[in-house]
């Protein structure tokens, strides 16, 4: 079997023309189905979003414990002004059907992954009162966690230059600062996370 195209088929891959009945939608933790070709995050529920990002690894499982999107989010939140927390709180919750790719791997995939991300993450927003665009702060506040993750949760090695490099790099393409927070993480089951994620949600009035 030959892959088809360089990572960027035309149609894309998502729209599935091969097999238009072939299942291409999510059934979400409180019974709901999410449309993958035609994103419907109407159905989507807090908890549904708390609950997924909660089981969801971040650094594809590579962490010496397990971390997960939720805990990422809600500590995003915390080291925000009042006023963008909700911002942070969803930054990444589009992952709740899409999955967190590690950004090696969007590297690989490329504008398939790009154009695919952005079908869901803009409505994914509107649903839950978002602006479709964040300010830098929340980008920066992104940066310096991953400066923070990669100090207090994985593992030295050979890697571990390159990405301080690459989250350097990165900074400075954006113009923000990659200062690691003082705070040490201490990771969350999934269930405290989760927990935790729909506290901060209430408490911000998001529904």
């Amino acid at each position: 079997m030959t892959w088809p195209g360089p990572f960027a088929p035309s149609p894309p891959p998502w729209t599935n023309k091969i097999d238009p009945y072939r299942k291409a939608w999510i059934h979400t933790f409180t019974g709901r189905r999410y449309d993958l070709r035609n994103p419907n995050p109407e159905v989507l529920t807090v908890q549904d979003v708390a609950h997924a990002l909660s089981l969801i690894n971040r650094y594809t499982g590579h962490t010496r414990v397990p971390y997960n999107v939720a805990q990422h989010s809600v500590l995003a939140a915390f080291q925000v002004p009042a006023p963008l927390r909700p911002m942070a709180l969803f930054h990444d919750g589009h992952e709740s059907v899409v999955g967190d790719v590690a950004s090696p791997i969007k590297v690989v995939l490329g504008d398939a992954w790009r154009a695919f991300e952005d079908l869901h993450e803009r409505p994914f927003r509107r649903r839950f009162g978002l602006p479709e665009e964040f300010p830098l702060a929340i980008k920066e506040v992104d940066v310096r966690l991953l400066a923070t993750e990669e100090r207090d949760l994985l593992a030295p090695g050979e890697g571990t230059e390159e990405f301080r490099s690459d989250v350097a790099d990165m900074a400075a393409r954006l113009g923000v600062s990659c200062r690691p927070f003082s705070c040490k993480i201490q990771p969350w089951t999934s269930a405290e996370s989760e927990d935790m994620f729909l506290r901060m949600a209430r408490m911000l009035g998001i529904s």
